[in-house]
């Protein structure tokens, strides 16, 4: 059984994990909105960029996704959705938040898959809870 120390360090890291998620959707459109292109362009993948980084989350990683993916390919599709929101901030001229961002996704996706954590959550996520039954 967890300790209370290793189950506070786990929230931690897993309301961590959340934070760079959704900056990491953010960025993709920051982004999009800063490609040298016309507005239209521009205009499209601020809204189109985040919006197939979440698809691909939701469908390979989120912890109640119905095709969870291998180990592969849910560090595939993390590399892409989180290390895409840092690259797209780096060229859009934000290199100190670039900076930060990919620092925190590094040492997240570290600790996650170190600690087995994501398959902690996945397990959490599909278990049935006596409350939620009918």
């Amino acid at each position: 059984m967890p300790t209370t120390t290793s189950r506070r360090l786990r929230s931690a890291n897993r309301g961590v994990r959340f934070l760079v998620e959704i900056a990491a959707i953010v960025a993709l459109g920051v982004g999009g909105a800063h490609l040298p292109a016309g507005p239209v362009v521009r205009f499209l993948a601020a809204n189109l960029l985040p919006i197939v980084a979440m698809v691909l989350w939701g469908r390979y990683v989120a912890p109640r996704a119905k095709r969870f993916g291998t180990l592969p390919i849910r560090l595939a599709v993390e590399v892409v959705v989180l290390g895409g929101g840092a690259v797209a901030l780096a060229a859009s001229g934000f290199e100190l938040l670039a900076a930060v961002l990919g620092g925190v996704v590094v040492a997240n996706l570290v600790v996650v898959h170190a600690t087995g954590d994501d398959l902690a959550v996945r397990e959490d996520a599909t278990r049935p809870r006596p409350d939620r039954l009918g």
